[in-house]
């Protein structure tokens, strides 16, 4: 949590003589402490959904990664909410596969959990069945007498 906080302290990247003056010796600390940093920053970009993770693929530190995360979802953004829930409803299957159009309507959903604004699995069944196509009505009806049980 140092490295997010930015309460971690870098050490100087070379080390000093004995008058306080830098060498060209890279201090072995400093590169530790690079490596735990990156490592660091690597557990939250990989935490992250790939439209999540475009919004934090320039930034090279742990700290200014977690702030942006931070800005994007700590406080209810009422304009994106609402975006997302029309991109939502408007997300059809088109030429994809479902796995690939499930996925789709996943992030979406996921996203909206995240800014405090989820939608209810059958909400999201919904969204789902109506959109499959024709060539998936026998799982529709079938899935629809399961939510009716």
């Amino acid at each position: 949590m140092s490295f997010v906080k930015d309460d971690a302290i870098a050490p100087l990247p070379f080390l000093t003589d004995d008058k306080g003056k830098l060498t060209d010796f890279v201090n072995p600390a400093y590169d530790t402490w690079i490596q735990q940093e990156q490592m660091v920053l690597s557990w939250i970009n990989s935490s992250l959904s790939s439209v999540v993770l475009a919004t934090v693929a320039r930034l090279t530190s742990a700290h200014s990664t977690w702030v942006a995360l931070e800005k994007c979802f700590t406080s209810p953004n009422h304009n994106r909410i609402l975006q997302l829930r029309s991109e939502l409803f408007r997300t059809t299957r088109g030429d994809s596969s479902i796995a690939d159009y499930s996925d789709k309507v996943n992030v979406i959903a996921d996203n909206l959990a995240l800014f405090g604004s989820a939608i209810p699995d059958s909400d999201l069944l919904g969204v789902i069945m109506n959109n499959v196509g024709p060539l998936y009505e026998s799982t529709v009806a079938f899935a629809h007498s399961l939510k009716y049980r």
